[in-house]
């Protein structure tokens, strides 16, 4: 749980783009088993185009979030596109 005070908008804006991924990475894994999902769910960071705030791989199992929404936005934007990602996934 101390990883998750990273959520803290004082402590995220501190934060490298890798740290804040291994904490999207832990709230992924939460999801993921609060959802049921006999696999693991893989976060990693990419330039999108400006609309696209994180997209979902069903071949790979991986959610892809925008690194200008990673350097940018609060926490809670990134881990509610985290928790969409998760959720709109197919099973």
């Amino acid at each position: 749980m101390d990883l998750l005070q990273g959520l803290r908008e004082k402590n995220w804006k501190k934060l490298s783009v890798k740290n804040k991924l291994n904490i999207l990475q832990t709230v992924a894994n939460i999801e993921a088993h609060y959802l049921g999902l006999n696999h693991e769910v893989n976060i990693e960071t990419v330039t999108l185009s400006p609309n696209t705030l994180g997209k979902y791989c069903i071949y790979t199992y991986q959610i892809i979030i925008s690194l200008d929404e990673i350097e940018n936005c609060s926490p809670m934007d990134s881990v509610k596109t985290v928790a969409h990602e998760c959720y709109s996934r197919p099973t």
